[in-house]
């Protein structure tokens, strides 16, 4: 009779344990991210009309629209369908829906997990940080700018491509060419010039790899430019050059260019790794720069900006998604088409629930970042599929015409640059007239 009681009670009291209420409200005004965990909400998720949150703290909410989700007591995923028609139900039990994002209650291995018919994104339950304000500059021509973009050399940048793709058969998180991939990434920034370090955090993944180009004048306050270096499927042959060859070896290519420069603030190049697995590199590092205390100003990501599109605009455009704390960011970016040419240009996404890269880690975390891609794969509406998304055809020649990367790299080296307030050039002595001479850095550093 005792153990059936203390049964009795061990299941009674897990679940309460082990159930939450899961509740929402609405965006009213401006910064209401930030006005809303001031008043002590447990903020776990953002969406485009407002935020999911856990059951403490709303009672301190009177007079304000709250709906009851539901409650639950397993894992919660975002799931968005790649094709119309996709059965949603399969996934598991449906909380919530805004326009084609589900939140969807499941076990932690479900039918949908792995599938190309979903974007799948599990939450983490941890609270959403308040978010930091961006400061948007004014864009007018920049000499250093100009230089970067007249040097900037497409044959190398395409080589680049080609050599990280064919340099691994696959470079999935766990598998030696992931390992020996961000290994390549470490030496070319070791040769550069950069401070380099892996970031270890998994026994089973491969590291993060972080070059680091110090400023001068405000070296605490930094800028950001990322991409996942890791890609799918797990069984060679996995080339994944647009998913996403194409936005790491921008990481490495842009590193090459603008190491022959010196900017007023710090830049950081970063590989992360464990991206398909559910943006497991990018979280570790932008929870750790959180805690830290990092200034980062402003994070741009990369992903899939390989393929030439579907022709859907006539001249394709890079898809940039962006947060309410984003939004200068992406007008920045938007204005840079207009300054120089052979750049890339922009259409601008409110999209706070593009959770599928690794600049969703870091509006987590409140950092202002934004997201640019050929087509957004469905998410917030926007059409446009890459048909050989984590197939073994993913190659450099089903991406198309390289055109189109080509000017994204140059549009990221432009709003990269101008972020960080470029100061100077490093040349050799031998190589500049005394027309130069006002723009090189006074002291080479090797």
């Amino acid at each position: 009779m005792k153990k059936f009681f203390f049964l009795f009670n061990f299941l009674f009291f897990s679940s309460f344990i082990f159930s939450y209420e899961l509740f929402f409200i609405e965006k009213e005004g401006k910064n209401t991210r930030n006005g809303y965990l001031s008043q002590g909400l447990n903020i776990i998720a953002e969406t485009e009309k407002g935020f999911l949150f856990l059951n403490e703290g709303f009672e301190r909410l009177d007079g304000l629209e709250i709906k009851k989700i539901g409650d639950f007591s397993r894992d919660l995923y975002f799931i968005t369908e790649r094709f119309e028609g996709a059965d949603i139900n399969s996934c598991g039990r449906v909380l919530f829906k805004e326009g084609n994002l589900y939140l969807v209650e499941a076990e932690e291995k479900f039918p949908c997990l792995g599938t190309k018919n979903f974007f799948v994104h599990k939450l983490s339950m941890e609270k959403l940080s308040p978010s930091k304000s961006f400061k948007k500059i004014s864009l007018e021509k920049n000499f250093f700018v100009e230089d970067m973009l007249n040097n900037f050399n497409s044959d190398l940048a395409q080589e680049e491509l080609l050599e990280l793709v064919g340099f691994a058969d696959s470079r999935y998180s766990t598998n030696p060419g992931c390992f020996s991939s961000t290994q390549r990434a470490y030496e070319i920034f070791q040769n550069l010039g950069l401070d380099v370090e892996f970031q270890d955090y998994s026994l089973t993944f491969a590291p993060n790899v972080v070059g680091t180009l110090e400023g001068l004048l405000e070296k605490d306050k930094i800028i950001i430019l990322i991409a996942h270096i890791d890609d799918m499927p797990k069984t060679p042959p996995a080339p994944g050059a647009n998913d996403n060859g194409s936005g790491s070896s921008m990481v490495l290519n842009l590193a090459r260019v603008l190491s022959n420069y010196r900017f007023a603030y710090t830049i950081k190049f970063i590989l992360v790794t464990g991206e398909e697995q559910g943006l497991v590199g990018s979280s570790y590092y932008a929870t750790k720069a959180y805690q830290k205390g990092e200034d980062i100003l402003a994070v741009l990501n990369a992903d899939m900006i390989g393929w030439e599109g579907d022709g859907k605009p006539q001249e394709e455009d890079l898809d940039l998604s962006y947060d309410e704390n984003s939004q200068g960011l992406a007008e920045m970016f938007a204005e840079t088409y207009n300054l120089y040419e052979n750049l890339v240009p922009v259409n601008m996404i409110y999209c706070p629930t593009n959770y599928y890269s690794d600049h969703y880690s870091f509006w987590e975390r409140g950092y202002p970042a934004i997201m640019g891609i050929t087509d957004n794969e469905g998410i917030c509406f926007q059409k446009g599929t890459y048909p050989y998304y984590h197939t073994h055809l993913d190659t450099v020649e089903n991406c198309g015409d390289l055109d189109f990367y080509i000017k994204s790299l140059r549009s990221y080296l432009a709003v990269l640059a101008h972020m960080a307030k470029p100061l100077c050039k490093v040349m050799d002595s031998k190589k500049f007239t005394n027309l130069d001479f006002k723009y090189i850095c006074p002291v080479r550093i090797d």
